[in-house]
């Protein structure tokens, strides 16, 4: 009996490390351009998935607001603001954002706002995120870290960015737990792990962009061209102990005519997402499968909603699917919306479905 119990005691401590590991906090920031990935980016994330469903965060370009989506299984309702709160994100079944005059709980179904704390005058926000009931921010260009407790209402703004020499430029590739990782230029170059508790640093050399997570790895790629050769693998570097192991690039890339033209996109847990023209990949054990193509002209403004979160990417694109390419159309109906003049947003599913969810007034114009 007792061989028994400790049996069962041993299988439940291992379920409850699984669960651990499995619910640390993690965003790392990757766009498909290295502009967006290191620099200030209203629309990240694009999704926030929780207990109501997942709210999407949508440009009203003609208003300069945004649209909010509520994805519900099947169902897609929409929420019109008469503002755009920027950086918008989900804790505990409640939203929070930031304007350019502060930081503010969001109540969805009303529409109102609570400012929790004010920004100082012509103060940006480059990053804000939040886990455990504590909200953060970076602001720019001082690079003060402001830590605000929820429970307590107590907001504590840190110098631990601050750097003593001028013309300092701060990127930051991501949260993994309790630590911010951080690129510094500037008369040293520097990339280290910021310890969010008590502000203290460890040094994590890297040397290529950071395209995801996984299993307690960043994953790293350096893109080759015809002239300048790349790596043919695919980087994962441990966070805490900084060693290596490789995902090889599947064999239809590398003995493709055309290679280089292969764009990756994001390493998630379970998959690798590639883009190659008009036509996104999923590569898995089973190899690389082309999983959505589209009709229409490629504008620069896309690329900003392309975004790996929770294992469902999330992408836009001008035009229409592509002939033998099945979607879900979710996006709410609007009779007076000009069928040639939007941008749709969709969600590709770890099982292949494309849901569309959301659409847009766009005009590719604008991008002339």
């Amino acid at each position: 009996m007792k061989k028994k119990l400790f049996a069962l005691f041993l299988l439940l401590a291992l379920l409850l490390s699984g669960c651990a590991k499995n619910n640390l906090y993690t965003q790392v920031y990757h766009l498909p351009s290295e502009n967006f990935s290191k620099s200030f980016e209203p629309y990240y994330p694009l999704a926030l998935p929780g207990d109501n469903g997942v709210l999407l965060r949508m440009p009203d370009w003609l208003d300069s607001t945004d649209n909010l989506y509520l994805w519900r299984e099947d169902t897609v309702i929409k929420f019109e603001t008469d503002q755009q709160l920027m950086g918008l994100i989900e804790i505990d079944g409640a939203y929070y954002g930031w304007t350019v005059d502060g930081v503010y709980r969001y109540e969805l179904d009303s529409g109102e706002t609570e400012m929790l704390f004010p920004l100082e005058e012509e103060t940006l926000l480059v990053r804000f995120w939040g886990d455990a009931g504590m909200l953060y921010a970076i602001e720019r260009p001082s690079y003060t870290l402001c830590r605000y407790d929820l429970k307590t209402g107590v907001l504590s703004r840190e110098d631990w960015l601050s750097e003593a020499e001028e013309a300092v430029t701060l990127s930051f590739f991501g949260v993994v737990g309790d630590e911010l990782l951080v690129e510094k230029r500037g008369a040293e170059f520097a990339i280290y792990w910021l310890d969010l508790m008590d502000g203290s640093r460890r040094e994590y050399p890297i040397d290529s962009p950071v395209y995801g997570y996984r299993d307690g790895a960043l994953a790293l790629f350096r893109q080759g061209s015809e002239n300048n050769p790349g790596w043919d693998f695919i980087r994962l570097q441990d966070v805490k102990t900084g060693k290596q192991t490789e995902i090889p690039l599947p064999d239809e890339i590398l003995t493709s005519e055309n290679r280089y033209d292969y764009e990756l996109l994001a390493v998630g847990e379970d998959a690798v997402y590639w883009r190659e023209d008009h036509t996104l990949y999923r590569q898995t054990d089973k190899g690389l499968q082309a999983v959505f193509a589209y009709t229409g002209r490629e504008v620069y403004s896309i690329f900003q909603f392309y975004q790996l979160i929770d294992g469902v990417y999330y992408f836009a694109f001008l035009g229409r699917p592509a002939e033998g390419y099945e979607v879900v159309d979710l996006a709410p109906y609007d009779p007076e919306q000009d069928t040639g003049k939007y941008m749709q947003f969709a969600a590709l599913m770890p099982d292949g479905t494309v849901y569309i969810l959301a659409k847009e007034y766009y005009d590719a114009a604008w991008d002339s």
